[in-house]
């Protein structure tokens, strides 16, 4: 009798791990095809995303320029997508076109890891809730850091590479929140698309 249960509990317990890991598995899948050069890099960008959920560890805020406000408003800090927020690049890679606007008389203390910006946090809307997900990553070099100083009624442009979230069959609302000087910034939430695997995979992450 013992044997059986335990039986049926290792039977569980591996029917569990593989409904985890199915994402992984095939994402590490579709790897090995483009190793074995059986798909091309194009349809494995989409495989890993499609049938295998791939979302990236962290995101990335490149900076781009800094420009004076034209017509100050002294509506003081804020964040906002371009007009035509998304530029897609050559690789398939999609960004999404941000600005980071300081229209006051203030100057504001921003951080920088080499080319892009700091304190950069993302978050999905899910059962009714906030939940926060990725945030910029780091560096393994100290010279790496730095602080930038936005002048008043001056403006940042940045591209944010967040895997694009613009397919897929779930949709979500999306934030994007900056911290600058321990103050939160953040955007008015948009609409984003994931596949149901990125979808299975970020509820799994967030323990859902």
């Amino acid at each position: 009798m013992n044997q059986v249960l335990l039986f049926i509990f290792l039977l569980l317990i591996s029917e569990h791990s593989f409904t985890q890991n199915k994402g992984e598995l095939k994402e590490k899948e579709s790897w090995t095809q483009l190793e074995s050069t059986t798909i091309s890099q194009s349809e494995w960008f989409l495989k890993i995303k499609s049938e295998g959920g791939h979302l990236s560890e962290s995101i990335s805020a490149w900076y781009k320029k800094e420009s004076k406000i034209e017509t100050p408003m002294n509506k003081g800090t804020y964040l906002i997508f371009k007009k035509n927020p998304l530029r897609i690049a050559k690789n398939g890679n999609v960004y999404w076109k941000m600005v980071l606007v300081n229209d006051r008389k203030r100057f504001l203390e921003i951080q920088r890891i080499d080319a892009t910006i700091g304190g950069i946090q993302e978050f999905f809307h899910i059962d009714g809730k906030w939940f926060s997900n990725r945030k910029n990553g780091s560096s393994d070099c100290g010279n790496s850091y730095s602080t930038d100083i936005i002048g008043q009624y001056r403006q940042i442009e940045f591209e944010l590479n967040n895997d694009g979230l613009t397919e897929g069959e779930i949709e979500l609302d999306y934030n994007i929140a900056i911290t600058i000087e321990d103050k939160s910034y953040e955007l008015i939430s948009i609409n984003v698309k994931l596949y149901d695997s990125q979808y299975e995979r970020l509820r799994e992450k967030l323990g859902l």
